[in-house]
């Protein structure tokens, strides 16, 4: 079977964390909820927006070092 680009997506969702899923479910609502961009993120968690996207969609897992910038920005993000 030929492999195309929606059964490629498929088996990289398939191969996601349920726990960085659900982070990055929670860290784009947060971020949308406060009408900030990735770029806006980013520049106040020192990140590249990047990383801030595969966050959000659970290709990557945070470190404590990153969920720490993340939740000193975050701060900004709610009041």
């Amino acid at each position: 079977m030929k492999s195309t680009p929606t059964t490629a997506k498929k088996k990289v969702a398939a191969d996601r964390h349920p726990l960085a899923v659900a982070f990055g479910e929670y860290l784009k609502s947060v971020r949308k909820n406060s009408d900030k961009s990735q770029a806006e993120l980013a520049f106040d968690a020192s990140m590249d927006r990047t990383y801030i996207s595969l966050l959000e969609r659970g290709l990557s897992a945070p470190t404590l070092l990153v969920l720490d910038s993340l939740a000193i920005a975050a701060q900004s993000l709610v009041g």
